[in-house]
């Protein structure tokens, strides 16, 4: 089970690497922990590097002969720890600065993304508040024409009302005309038959009067009036 990087862990850590002879470093550490987050352990690190360099401040320093080195080296052992030490603080401000510079990212992308959603929400709200009220134009549009169609329906309605009445009055009175043509033949008819019987009574008259203008040259008067009477 991977260690918990506290600040106990991390001092433990480097001090065991340190007296193994190995350099305590962030690497190292996090394997020796089994795990941990690297900006937290070169935190860690650095406050445990500080307090030795402290502790080593804090007491007397041997001056060292001067041809004293390092075994197989070329450089006095102070100077190697000098040097590493400042690879360590220059490592351990690099983490730090990293971090840092990771973190404002981080933020300034925050921002970013926020303004952008906020953007993107503004542009929406903007689309649907367009659309619902291109809806409500089209609704009222609707509505209207509903109200055109179902009076055009009404006005269609009443006009073909007062055209089945004008049918019907016509119908009526092309029945009177035809009714009033047959009377006038029937009277025409009749008048054409009484001219006719005129015709004949016209006839007969005038031949009785011949016959009277006979008569009256051949036989009494009274017979004559008598035939005429009985012929009338």
């Amino acid at each position: 089970m991977a260690a918990i990087a506290t600040q106990e862990t991390v001092n433990a850590a480097a001090a065991a690497l340190a007296a193994s002879g190995q350099k305590p470093t962030i690497d190292r550490i996090i394997s020796s922990l089994g795990g941990g987050s690297a900006s937290t352990v070169t935190r860690l690190l650095s406050v445990w590097k500080d307090e030795q360099r402290a502790a080593r401040a804090s007491k007397p320093q041997p001056q060292p002969e001067p041809a004293a080195l390092a075994p197989g080296a070329l450089v006095p052992t102070e100077m190697l720890a000098g040097v590493s030490a400042a690879i360590d603080s220059v490592q351990t401000a690099v983490f730090a600065a990293c971090e840092s510079l990771v973190a404002r990212e981080r933020s300034r992308a925050d921002q970013q993304l926020a303004a952008l959603k906020e953007g993107h929400q503004r542009q929406l709200d903007q689309i649907i508040a367009s659309r619902d009220a291109a809806l409500a134009d089209l609704e009222d549009e609707l509505k209207e024409s509903k109200k055109e169609t179902t009076l055009c329906i009404v006005e269609g309605a009443e006009i073909e009302e007062k055209l089945e009445d004008a049918e019907a009055a016509l119908a009526e009175s092309s029945a009177a005309l035809t009714a009033a043509h047959q009377q006038i033949e029937i009277q025409r008819d009749r008048a054409d038959r009484a001219e006719l019987k005129a015709d004949a009574l016209h006839s007969r008259i005038e031949s009785l009067i011949a016959e009277l203008a006979t008569a009256r040259a051949t036989a009494p008067a009274s017979r004559v009036f008598i035939r005429l009477v009985t012929w009338l």
